[in-house]
Order: C-alpha cells, then sequence, then structure tokens
C-alpha cells in the first residue's frame, strides 16, 4: 500500500479490510506499507511487516502462498508504482510489473485487486492485469484506463464517491464474507455504487470512470476458500456430539448405530459438508450450521 500523495496513505484501505473482515473470518495478513525510506513525509501512521520498497512487493508473492494480493499505487499498462511526484520520482521504483509475473508460484493463484492506473488495458496484450493470469493469479481486477482516487485519509464511508480503493474495500468483503463469485461479488458492489452514487460535481464524472474502467479478467467463478482442515472430528461412540467445528473445506461423515444428538457448540461453517447417518438425529440449540454449509442427516 503506497502513498498516492502526501496526505493519501493506502494503509488505511488494507487496516479496514484486515479489521472488518479479513481477521474476523479467519485470514492472516502480510502488510507492506511506505515507512518513511524514500521520503519523510511518506511514513505511515500504521506499522507493517515489512516496509514497501522497490521489488519486495513481488518476491514476497514469489515465495509465500496467498489467497489475496490487493495493492494501491500509481500504475502504467505494465507497472504498478511507489510513492509520488518527489517522493520517490513518480515512474519509480515499482511494486511490480508485467515481466514480473512470469517468477510467482502459479500453483497457488490469487485473487488480485489492482488500485492503479491503466494496468488492464486491453489494447496492450502484455497488460499487468493479463500478465498475472498467465502466472500467479486466478482473477485480477484492473483499470482499463486512468482512475481516480479520493485525496483524503481513506475510509468506508467513502463507498459511495466510488474511488477505486473503495471498490476494492467493498469487492473484497463480498469475496471474504459473503463467500461470493469474483464477478458477481464485483458485479453487485458496483451496481449498489452506481444506484446510490454521491453526485457531488467534483466527483461524479470520474465515480463513474471508475465503475466502468474496473473490469474483472480471469474466472469468474472462482470464490475464496479457507484452507480445509486434514481431518475431520472423530464420531464419538455414545452418540453424542459437543463443542466440535466443521471447518470450511472439509468433507466429514459420522455414523451411528445408536441415535445421535449433536449438543452444545456444534457448528458447521460455511463451505463444510457433515453427513449423520443414525436410527435418529437430535439438533440442540447449540447446534449452529453457517450459510454455504451442507448437513446431510440420513
Amino acid at each position: 500500500m503506497s502513498f498516492s500523495d502526501a496526505s493519501t496513505d493506502g494503509a488505511h484501505l488494507s487496516e479496514a479490510m484486515i479489521n472488518n473482515y479479513l481477521n474476523p473470518t479467519g485470514y492472516s495478513e502480510y502488510t507492506l506499507y511506505m515507512q518513511g525510506a524514500y521520503c519523510s513525509a511518506a511514513n505511515s501512521s500504521y506499522s507493517s511487516d515489512q516496509e514497501l520498497l522497490n521489488d519486495v512487493s513481488w518476491q514476497r508473492w514469489r515465495y509465500y502462498h496467498y489467497g489475496m494480493v490487493w495493492w494501491w499505487g500509481h500504475g502504467s499498462q505494465t507497472e504498478a508504482y511507489i510513492g509520488y511526484d518527489d517522493c520517490p520520482p513518480l515512474w519509480s521504483p515499482r511494486i511490480i510489473e508485467s515481466g514480473d509475473a512470469a517468477a510467482l508460484n502459479d500453483n497457488y493463484p490469487s485473487h488480485v485487486y489492482q488500485c492503479s492506473c491503466l494496468n488492464g488495458y486491453p489494447e496492450n496484450s502484455n497488460n499487468l492485469g493479463t500478465a498475472l493470469l498467465y502466472n500467479g493469479a486466478i482473477t485480477t481486477t484492473s483499470a482499463s484506463r486512468v482512475s481516480w482516487y479520493a485525496v483524503t485519509r481513506w475510509e468506508t464511508s467513502l463507498k459511495y464517491y466510488c474511488d477505486n480503493a473503495s471498490i476494492g474495500y467493498y469487492y473484497g468483503r463480498e469475496l471474504v464474507a459473503n463467500r461470493k463469485e469474483a464477478s458477481k461479488a464485483l458485479f453487485d458492489v458496483k451496481s449498489d455504487m452506481g444506484a446510490n452514487m454521491n453526485e457531488d460535481s467534483d466527483r461524479g464524472g470520474d465515480s463513474w470512470m471508475n465503475l466502468f474502467d474496473f473490469n474483472l479478467y480471469g474466472d469468474p467463478a472462482a470464490s475464496m476458500v479457507i484452507s480445509a482442515v486434514s481431518s475431520c472430528p472423530d464420531c464419538p461412540a455414545s452418540g453424542m456430539i459437543t463443542n466440535v467445528t466443521y471447518a470450511t473445506g472439509t468433507n466429514c461423515s459420522c455414523s451411528n448405530g445408536a441415535s445421535i444428538v449433536l449438543g452444545s457448540n456444534v457448528k458447521v461453517e460455511g463451505g463444510a459438508t457433515v453427513t449423520f447417518t443414525a436410527p435418529t438425529v437430535t439438533l440442540s440449540p447449540g447446534f449452529h450450521a453457517e450459510n454455504g454449509s451442507t448437513v446431510n442427516i440420513n
């Protein structure tokens, strides 16, 4: 997360994502913010896991596995950049460029949101949004032309200004918190923004431009799923099940010749499938199945 100007720190975007829906749904994060190395004015008030410097972002991505990669910076058709005029010069150093994609681990492709200008320029077959699809990403969401940011401390309340960071925040929320497919997540966010746009005379044209030029490339049906656990809880001989979580990604079964009682603190997370087979299965008030889970009772 770069600064776009001396008063606009992209770290506000990622901190809101982390606190409001990533950590609460079980995701951890690795952050890279500007912390004064290039100029004292670009020193985030938030600490980060590593300072955002030339090449560190894509090198980190190269060696570690991420479900989501979100950035904020200035951009061109094939690159995203750190900083702004005089801190450092606008076109150097870089967050990532098209040529870096070849080094990423395509066995673990990420959802990518590119909060920068021109990265999805369709007339250039090597645009950054497309290059990442060939290696490193399962979806990319990028701007086909210039994108516009709000010159201020970014907050979730800016939603209906339809700035580029707000599109990224709410798109990520639909992917993570509401478990939507990428295409539906982006469509729903942009539809809501378009219907409720703040028609401030200074923002209207820029806002509509953002809504039209941020496009999803890649697999429209791809969604976010927390990694599956390696085993399922035991099916107890007594038939009473308590204090068990069937985690997202698991496909578990519990079969018992006696009755099964699902007691206190039994949870089936969204994305988990559980099958209970018994003469009778009793659901107590302590049983909870999240939206998106599958529970079969035979």
